[in-house]
């Protein structure tokens, strides 16, 4: 598996579509797109909502603090349950630095984001373009 690869389609999927389309992203539980982390670590958001999520992991993709974690051995059909990806972002402002995240998903997570990003935007440019997405 190529990291480079994984970490192009993250910043595509995620950043890119995060900084044009922010506002058609829903302020829901993250029950509601059925993601589940394997670990989620925010002291200040303990619960967080999608928006805030989503926010905090472009973040991450932006300032490049994240780890792929390719467990040794991994066979081909195992690579998206066993596959992790951490994001961290920190706020740098001053009185801000206990201002943390730590999330890591299932690398199947993360492209299930994208996949639902994907089609928020796709229905999205269809009623702004009175076009039917494909």
């Amino acid at each position: 598996m190529n990291p480079g690869v994984l970490l192009s389609y993250m910043y595509l999927a995620i950043l890119f579509t995060k900084e044009n389309w922010f506002k058609v992203i829903p302020d829901v539980e993250l029950s509601a797109w059925n993601i589940t982390p394997v670990k989620l670590d925010i002291p200040q958001q303990p619960a967080p909502k999608l928006c805030y999520f989503v926010r905090r992991l472009r973040n991450a993709l932006g300032h490049g603090s994240l780890d792929i974690h390719v467990p040794p051995g991994i066979k081909p059909q195992d690579f998206a349950s066993r596959v992790t990806v951490t994001f961290r972002d920190r706020n740098t402002a001053k009185g801000k630095e206990a201002d943390t995240f730590e999330a890591e998903l299932s690398l199947e997570h993360v492209m299930h984001i994208a996949r639902k990003f994907h089609e928020l935007v796709l229905n999205d440019a269809s009623k702004r373009y009175g076009q039917t997405p494909p």
